[in-house]
């Protein structure tokens, strides 16, 4: 957790050589090389504690997140399986169930009854507004919470950050420093994180994490503020009764999604996304096709959105597309399995290894903005699509074709084309999706189009109007605090 691998793994490997048959070091083992990105070396230090002990959770459920990571579902699902004694869950309502399941084992018993708020219930005074997350560091998320911290009205809005950060970065301490008050949140328990929000009379408290690493939602169950709700960091209901609502907006989640949450839901005007792209973003280059004469599509997702099923819908367009390349990077890809395994599939549609560019994870930035400049054309994953690649891509230049689904995390690139007003990438299926991909791939003038006028249209947009979409928020908080204050004092 400390970033410290190579000590950790020489640790782990010490411990072996003591006691060979200990399963735990083997899972432990496992991680750190997971985090190394050397994933086949994992699989095998997690299969070795399930030669030791087969019936161990922990290993199943991190073979089962290995699995995930590079895009094996299948193989993700029966280990999990293991975990959980639970047929697999695909559809939306059996995601809400599962959430509520957890809700009513974990949550519910925590719920403190017959406490009171004494938060006092009028309805223009200034909020204490608690926002409780992981990733106040240089993360994904982080980079969304920053509109919230740069533009709040400190005359409306007492800005209180609980950080569960494990590694200070620089983007902490900007986080700090425009916070009103700071509590980091490591190793504090949960009990002792919701007495804390209580003795700062917290008035509205937003989960910004949901079931993700690092959550505190057990903190959020003993109910230490009165007015509780969920937003960005999580696509999907917490299925607690503790979270009054989600904040969303209509394109990600439009009304038929209602029955998706346990949680009421609150749609801002515009988009649930506002993008504040970094400082150091360079200018995007001329588009590849204008020099090299054919098009390049490409992937900068996270490696455990990339499917099979996705491969081979790739594989399809630059079949259909002769002499079309494609440059996919995530993290793991140094691994000589993985690779094969990508490599395969585009093979199996007689798509040779010359036409592909893969490249692991890259941690440093300017690395990682780079691979912008050798993509023509972004194809955005599915079912689970991207977020911060797609506004980096527009910023960039880089025009991206989407598939809209059916829930949350298969819209989120809908939402963010839809709000700079280029719905026309948005597919309604996977066979549009490949006709999209191949028409502007025969059109290098209309990539070049893009190339220069993306970033000024997303610039101008709700997507990166910064005080535009705080104004929202702001509004949503308050109507939310509004309708408590109604409930406690209907007629005040």
């Amino acid at each position: 957790m400390q970033g410290k691998i190579e000590e950790a793994e020489r640790i782990c490997r010490e411990a072996i050589s003591i006691d060979n048959c200990h399963a735990i070091s083997q899972v432990t083992l496992g991680g750190v090389l997971e985090a190394q990105g050397q994933f086949f070396e994992a699989e095998i230090a997690f299969r070795t504690a399930l030669d030791l002990n087969p019936n161990m959770p922990a290993a199943w459920n991190n073979l089962g997140n290995l699995f995930r990571a590079h895009g094996r579902p299948i193989d993700a699902i029966n280990a999990f399986r293991r975990v959980i004694a639970l047929e697999p869950e695909v559809s939306p309502l059996s995601i809400l169930a599962e959430a509520r399941s957890w809700n009513k084992r974990h949550a519910l018993p925590r719920l403190q009854k017959g406490f009171s708020h004494p938060n006092e219930p009028s309805k223009d005074r200034r909020l204490r507004v608690g926002y409780v997350s992981p990733d106040f560091h240089d993360h994904a998320v982080g980079r969304f919470l920053t509109p919230l911290y740069a533009e709040h009205d400190r005359q409306k809005v007492e800005i209180f950050s609980y950080a569960e950060v494990a590694r200070i970065d620089g983007q902490t301490n900007w986080f700090e420093q425009n916070s009103d008050h700071w509590c980091r949140t490591f190793g504090m328990a949960d009990d002792q994180l919701a007495a804390q929000i209580r003795r700062d009379r917290t008035d509205v408290l937003i989960d910004v994490a949901g079931h993700t690493a690092g959550n505190r939602l057990l903190a959020f169950a003993e109910r230490p503020a009165p007015v509780q709700e969920s937003w960005l960091g999580y696509g999907g209901s917490t299925g607690m009764d503790a979270l009054d609502w989600r904040i969303t907006d209509k394109q990600i989640d439009p009304p038929e999604h209602d029955a998706h949450y346990n949680e009421k839901l609150l749609h801002l005007p515009e988009s649930l996304f506002c993008y504040a792209p970094e400082d150091q973003m360079p200018l995007p280059d001329s588009a590849p096709i204008e020099e090299n004469g054919f098009v390049t599509f490409g992937s900068l997702n996270n490696l455990s959105k990339i499917n099979d099923r996705l491969l081979r819908c790739w594989a399809n367009i630059l079949t259909v597309v002769p002499n079309s390349r494609m440059v996919i990077k995530g993290r793991g890809l140094r691994d000589p399995q993985l690779r094969q395994r990508v490599l395969s599939i585009f093979a199996d549609k007689n798509i040779g290894e010359e036409r592909l560019d893969l490249f692991d994870h890259l941690s440093d930035k300017q690395g990682h903005l780079s691979l912008f400049g050798k993509i023509d054309i972004m194809l955005d994953s599915f079912p689970y699509s991207g977020a911060t690649t797609v506004c980096e891509a527009l910023w960039m230049g880089v025009p991206t074709i989407t598939i809209a689904g059916d829930r949350y995390v298969s819209r989120m690139a809908t939402g963010i084309l839809n709000t700079i007003g280029h719905d026309g990438l948005v597919a309604a299926d996977e066979q549009q999706y490949l006709e999209l991909a191949k028409a502007l791939a025969k059109a290098p003038e209309q990539i070049a189009t893009y190339r220069k006028s993306l970033r000024q249209r997303a610039a101008a947009s709700p997507l990166a109007d910064q005080k535009r979409f705080v104004t929202a928020m702001e509004d949503a908080i308050r109507h939310m605090w509004c309708h408590w204050c109604k409930e406690v004092n209907p007629h005040g």
